[in-house]
């Protein structure tokens, strides 16, 4: 059973990783993205990351679907984790009814949307969003402490960037 799926820059991210996962109340961690599954030490690397109290793997996207649609894989309590918005829309196109959670999404390109401060999106990914917000919720939350907020309130305030962005002078807690 997938607990949550995320979109994040990074595959993991130590301890945040861990307080994101307990309070998804997952038993495993299963990152997807299809270049990072090719790299045996990329995949040492992160495991080496993952707190012992999870299990862990990496995986190619089409072969994590297969993992999870497999039956035995009810048991299973499996926090998911994208670094691409295509991935997350496989996802979503695969299992119905999920809820995504962005957490630290920076793109960068010459004209982006910014969200938020820690979410910002190309104009060229926005059709992806708007397509996983129609088959998904949608939603924006750093750690499990903060509030979640929607994509599409968000997407009302946004700003609209062109030229680029100073990405450091983002970064906020």
């Amino acid at each position: 059973m997938i607990c949550q799926i995320r979109l994040e820059n990074k595959l993991l991210n130590g301890n945040i990783t861990d307080e994101q996962a307990r309070a998804a109340d997952a038993r495993m961690i299963l990152a997807v993205h299809d270049e990072t599954a090719d790299q045996p030490l990329m995949k040492k690397a992160l495991a080496s990351q993952v707190n012992p109290d999870f299990k862990f793997e990496l995986r190619h996207v089409e072969e994590a679907i297969r993992l999870l649609k497999d039956p035995r894989a009810k048991t299973l309590s499996v926090m998911i984790i994208c670094k691409c918005p295509q991935d997350i829309l496989t996802f979503v196109r695969a299992f119905p009814d999920l809820t995504v959670v962005v957490g630290k999404y920076k793109s960068k390109s010459e004209t982006t949307i910014k969200l938020s401060d820690h979410w910002i999106i190309t104009k060229e990914e926005k059709p992806l969003f708007d397509q996983i917000a129609a088959s998904a919720k949608l939603i924006h939350q750093l750690l499990p402490t903060r509030p979640q907020l929607s994509y599409l309130s968000l997407l009302e305030k946004a700003t609209h960037v062109t030229g680029g962005i100073d990405y450091d002078s983002t970064i906020t807690n």
